[in-house]
């Protein structure tokens, strides 16, 4: 299932026929421009996204007022990519490549207080999603400093 961008639910379950095409005349034209100021290195290749519908999905939550802003043409913070790690080795290649990039960590996407919002793209030259998704199988956390170890990837999602 994929998350939607523009309110809460599934892509999936969203709607069609006639109240889709009356849905995409109003909306049409708020998504931001595909040109980027990162792109991510091949070496990351498989790990990135600069689709502009994933970019727009990881740049804000789904807070009453996300949904609403969003609803009413205002995508003001979306990040440059998209980065999912599938280990830790990942993001530690992601953090490398990063040095001077801003990286918003991207957890369940609900983010109520703003924390996925990328605000910061001034400051640095670009930003990215880190998107954790792919890092669910938490097997230890440490109770000290609060660090996680998780079981490896076996195989792709």
């Amino acid at each position: 299932m994929t998350r939607s961008w523009w309110g809460w639910g599934n892509v999936e379950d969203a709607v069609v026929g006639t109240e889709r095409a009356e849905l995409t005349r109003r909306v049409a034209g708020l998504l931001p421009d595909a040109d980027l100021t990162v792109h991510g290195p091949p070496e990351l290749a498989g790990l990135a996204s600069d689709d502009v519908g994933d970019r727009v999905a990881h740049g804000h939550g789904q807070a009453f007022r996300n949904v609403v802003r969003v609803m009413l043409g205002r995508v003001d913070h979306v990040p440059d990519l998209v980065l999912r790690p599938r280990s830790e080795q990942d993001v530690v290649d992601v953090l490398d490549w990063c040095a001077g990039i801003a990286v918003v960590p991207f957890g369940g996407g609900t983010s109520v207080v703003g924390g996925v919002e990328p605000r910061c793209a001034g400051d640095h030259p670009g930003v990215v999603s880190l998107d954790l998704g792919r890092l669910d199988r938490i097997v230890e956390v440490d109770r000290v400093s609060r660090a996680a170890r998780h079981r490896p990837i076996t195989s792709r999602r």
